[in-house]
């Protein structure tokens, strides 16, 4: 005997079929969804940019006229150079006004560099915070006082607070709520930034208070909403949007009380966690001082003049055989005639660029160690995808001090050595 059973499946097969159509539809959707996120996300630091854009120049004017004052005093007055007391004086005012716009620099280029994706980590609150202060610093001090306005931002910050998230988007966050309490406070004011936690540091309560303008109750229960706005056309609606978001992300949430002429409150809380044991920000910490290393045959490469002769002295002046090159073909020629045991590189160079040199360099010598220098940023998630860096042994972010230069001459050579 034979049994057969027939079941039509076309329905359930044009059901898979729609099933699949629209499961890839969503996929579709969701990346154009995150493609817009960051777009506004990117859109949203710019305008943070420009809205400090006018205080950084007045901060980095205000500390080059220390660089240069004092070199025109020293050039215009050679007897002064005898003074050896006035010399050492103004020579530490130019490299304290050089170090403090090297500081400037690094916050604004960590401030710029994407977020997305980058692991939780311990984050410190009192380094967050007052990173952020610093940043905005010549939005609401520079900027304002220049228009006739006082603003003072007052921080009350118990220690030893931390919690896990992104250092990046948090940061952002706090930057943006410093600056719309800027722009509700058109006559001043000021900004006051309290952390606290509660007794087993389980708990973190952030406010940042304005004694601005403050919001009806109707704006008051919409500025967390995407794209409203009471700024005017030139506004996106999403920074306070995006810092629920970013809050939320973080296991925390974010409250805002306000009343018009009382000023606004924005009231965060985020779950604690355990200090770090490194309490810096993201910047990396400062290596410690190495013993001078061995005499050493080097090659310095960087198509700026100035940078390229004032490695070579600090290297001469430690006792290394010093020659120098323009360019990366400059460099191959001379490698070539005359070898080195280690080559220092800019990244930035035309024709070839650092990571191409020293690979060409390695296929000579295997054994030389290679420095690179950079001014985009010394981390790795600065270099592009094209860029090959198997053949560099240190990344070291400019401006660079003759201490800088010595921990990384130590550091590149240390595993030569017994």
């Amino acid at each position: 005997y034979m049994q057969c059973i027939w079941r039509d499946v076309t329905e359930r097969s044009r059901m898979a079929r729609q099933l699949a159509e629209s499961n890839e539809r969503l996929s579709v959707a969701l990346a154009d969804l995150k493609r817009t996120q960051q777009h506004i996300i990117e859109h949203e630091r710019l305008a943070a940019l420009g809205q400090m854009a006018r205080g950084i120049a007045h901060d980095f004017n205000n500390l080059l006229m220390p660089i240069v004052g004092c070199a025109d005093y020293l050039l215009e007055d050679p007897s002064s150079l005898a003074d050896k007391d006035t010399v050492r004086e103004m020579l530490s005012t130019i490299r304290d006004a050089g170090v403090e716009a090297g500081d400037t620099v690094r916050q604004l280029r960590e401030f710029c560099r994407p977020a997305a994706g980058a692991a939780h980590e311990t984050v410190s609150i009192r380094n967050l915070i007052e990173n952020a202060v610093a940043l905005t610093r010549p939005r609401w001090r520079e900027e304002m006082k220049a228009a006739g306005v006082q603003i003072d931002v007052l921080l009350a910050l118990a220690d030893d607070l931390s919690t896990m998230g992104n250092f990046r988007e948090l940061q952002e966050t706090i930057v943006a709520l410093i600056l719309n309490s800027v722009d509700a406070m058109p006559e001043g004011g000021a900004i006051t930034i309290r952390a606290s936690s509660d007794a087993h540091k389980a708990a973190i309560a952030l406010d940042v208070t304005d004694t601005g303008v403050g919001m009806s109750e109707d704006v008051r229960r919409r500025c967390c909403e995407p794209f409203f706005t009471t700024k005017g056309p030139q506004a996106t609606g999403m920074g306070l949007s995006m810092a629920h978001g970013v809050i939320r992300q973080h296991r925390g949430s974010l409250e805002i009380e306000s009343s018009p002429g009382k000023g606004t409150t924005v009231a965060i809380r985020l779950p604690g966690a355990a200090a770090p044991t490194d309490t810096a920000s993201p910047e990396a910490a400062p290596a410690p001082a190495h013993a001078a290393t061995k005499p050493m045959r080097i090659l310095v490469v960087d198509d700026d003049e100035a940078t390229r002769k004032l490695i070579a002295k600090f290297l001469a002046n430690n006792g290394h055989t010093v020659e120098t090159a323009a360019n990366g073909p400059e460099a191959l020629e001379k490698f070539r005639e005359q070898g080195f045991g280690l080559l220092i590189t800019d990244r930035a160079m035309p024709r070839m660029n650092g990571y191409e040199l020293a690979q060409a360099v390695k296929k000579i010598d295997a054994a030389v160690r290679i420095i690179l220098l950079t001014g985009f940023g010394d981390r790795p998630e600065d270099k592009r995808p094209e860029d090959d860096d198997s053949a560099i042994d240190l990344v070291l972010g400019k401006p660079v001090s003759l201490e800088d230069i010595r921990n990384a001459l130590a550091a590149a050579t240390e595993p030569l050595d017994p």
